[in-house]
C-alpha cells in the first residue's frame, strides 16, 4: 500500500511494489533532515579545528603551591618562548587551564579547577554551549547552557 500526503492527511493507495523501500518516506525525509544537519555541525567542528592553531610549546611544571593545589601553577615556558597571558594550556586529555602571567622564563597557570578559570566549552553529543567553572577543589561545571540543551551525565566537553 502506498501512502501520499496532502497537507496534513494522509491518502492511501494501491500495493507497494517489492522495489520500494518499506521505510516510511516521512520517517526517512526526517532521518535525512537530521544527518545533514549533524554532518554540517560536524563539518563546523572541523573547520573550527583547522582554524585554532596547532603550534604547541612543551612545558614542564617547575612549582605548585600547596596552600592553591588545585588552583596554581609555574610552568617553565614564558615571554621569550612567545607565552602570554590567556594562552590555553592543555595536556593530551585537553585544556587544563589558561596563563595568567608571564615573565621572560616562567609562566603562571590558573587551573580550570580555579572557581575563578572560566573557559566557552560545549558539549560534543549535543553541540549545546556554556561556560565551564572550576569549583575551587577538583572539579569543574558547565553554566550558562540554553534550557532546552539535552545534557546526560557522561557527555564530552570539549
Amino acid at each position: 500500500m502506498l501512502e501520499f500526503i496532502q497537507g496534513n492527511k494522509k491518502m492511501k493507495s494501491g500495493k507497494k511494489s517489492e522495489n520500494q523501500s518499506k521505510h516510511d518516506p516521512i520517517e526517512l525525509s526526517d532521518r535525512v533532515s537530521a544527518l545533514e544537519k549533524e554532518n554540517e555541525r560536524l563539518k563546523e567542528l572541523l573547520g573550527f579545528k583547522e582554524k585554532i592553531s596547532t603550534h604547541s610549546i612543551p612545558a614542564k611544571i617547575i612549582s605548585r603551591d600547596p596552600a592553591s593545589w588545585t588552583r596554581l601553577v609555574v610552568i617553565n615556558r614564558g615571554k621569550a618562548d612567545g607565552i602570554t597571558p590567556d594562552f590555553y594550556v592543555r595536556n593530551p586529555g585537553g585544556i587544563v587551564g589558561r596563563i595568567i602571567r608571564s615573565t621572560d622564563h616562567t609562566s603562571l597557570v590558573r587551573l580550570l579547577t580555579d572557581h575563578r578559570c572560566t573557559v566557552p566549552a560545549m558539549t560534543v553529543e549535543s553541540g549545546a554551549y556554556g561556560i565551564l567553572y572550576g569549583d575551587g577543589k577538583r572539579f569543574c561545571y558547565l553554566r550558562y547552557l540554553d534550557s532546552t540543551a539535552k545534557i546526560k551525565p557522561g557527555d564530552r566537553v570539549i
